[in-house]
């Protein structure tokens, strides 16, 4: 779908000496998203037309797009590369077609992977196991979201030698590094969907057991009832799903973002957080604390749905002094820095041109 998050990325990309860029979407939009797709893409793209399917009877929240001649508008842009990109990049038709035909083709094909094993894989992903190691061992080049995907793609079977980290970025914020203003409860962020992969009824229980702080939620979805039931108490705030801008003033009046996902890929709230010189929580389970996140430095990692575990690390940063707030936002604003759009841009474009090189090869 069209990722407001990459377009700065792309944008960046095709400003690039002798690049020229089509992106092809299977699918403007998913339905359980709130996000809006920007009326002008300062780019070639093309939104293919495609029957959507929705995967939540596997147990995911993930879609299925199935497109109507998905090659038709690669073949006329006759690339040299091809990424493939999205989640499900191994099951997408479009994806499977254009590996398929890169030899035939002549084009370099360089799947862009984010996701890491789950310690308790689905009965489908099991099965399919053989299939995403010839998918991703047989194609020339492969993109890493972060350290967890690259480590993945070697289990995988991909040598490290075929593998290139493209930053996972968000477009630059307004930074506002000198975080938690003194004289006033520690104001705790969640932002995201509310659905059960978000963990949201472990953060809810969690901050219960807090005696004081602040919670903010901000994101929509079928859970909101107990967010609503939370709002009883006086100490949480929800504002519902929110645009850009608001959203950029809720980082910059917040302390810590709390990302208690049971599953993320990555967790691009938290880069938006650091850009804002916040701290975070986030559990084990959230790809980006690998690249984001020192632990006990500028937040603290704990274990998946453990309520306690939690619990006791949000009262651990609401107990730090002026110093330790210093140190953290110090942090976070040095790893937002190195992790941006820009680095993201130039890797892409330097994993292209490296994946041209091992297809002549």
């Amino acid at each position: 779908m069209v990722d407001p998050n990459r377009v700065a990325m792309f944008e960046l990309a095709e400003r690039q000496d002798g690049i020229e860029l089509l992106l092809v979407y299977e699918t403007g939009m998913e339905a359980n998203r709130s996000w809006k797709v920007p009326p002008d893409l300062p780019y070639r793209h093309v939104v293919l037309r495609s029957a959507s399917i929705d995967l939540q009877r596997l147990g995911t929240d993930a879609y299925l797009h199935l497109p109507l001649r998905p090659l038709e508008p690669i073949r006329s842009f006759r690339p040299d590369v091809v990424v493939g990109a999205g989640g499900g990049i191994w099951n997408s038709p479009a994806n499977i077609a254009a590996f398929a035909l890169r030899r035939k083709e002549g084009w370099a094909f360089v799947p862009w992977w984010g996701s890491f094993r789950k310690d308790e894989p689905s009965f489908a992903r099991k099965l399919s196991e053989p299939w995403v190691r010839h998918f991703l061992s047989h194609s020339d080049l492969c993109f890493a979201y972060g350290t967890r995907a690259a480590r993945e793609l070697q289990r995988l079977g991909v040598p490290a030698a075929a593998i290139r980290c493209v930053p996972n970025a968000v477009p630059r914020g307004e930074p506002s590094p000198m975080k938690r203003r003194p004289h006033r409860p520690v104001r705790f962020l969640f932002v995201g969907q509310l659905i059960p992969r978000k963990g949201i009824d472990e953060l809810l229980e969690a901050f219960s057991q807090l005696p004081e702080g602040e919670l903010y939620i901000a994101g929509d979805g079928p859970l909101r009832h107990l967010v609503a039931q939370a709002v009883e108490s006086d100490r949480v705030t929800y504002v519902g799903h929110v645009d850009r801008p608001a959203l950029q003033q809720l980082y910059s009046e917040s302390d810590v973002l709390v990302l208690p996902s049971r599953y993320e890929v990555w967790g691009l709230v938290i880069n938006e957080a650091l850009q804002h010189g916040l701290s975070v929580i986030a559990a084990q389970t959230v790809g980006a604390v690998d690249d984001l996140l020192v632990d006990d430095v500028n937040g603290y990692v704990t274990r998946t749905g453990d309520v306690d575990d939690l619990c006791g690390a949000m009262a651990r940063i609401a107990g730090w002094d002026d110093a330790r707030w210093h140190s953290a936002a110090t942090t976070s604003a040095k790893i937002a820095q190195r992790w941006s759009i820009d680095a993201a841009a130039e890797a892409f474009v330097e994993g292209c041109r490296a994946s041209l090189e091992r297809r002549t090869r």
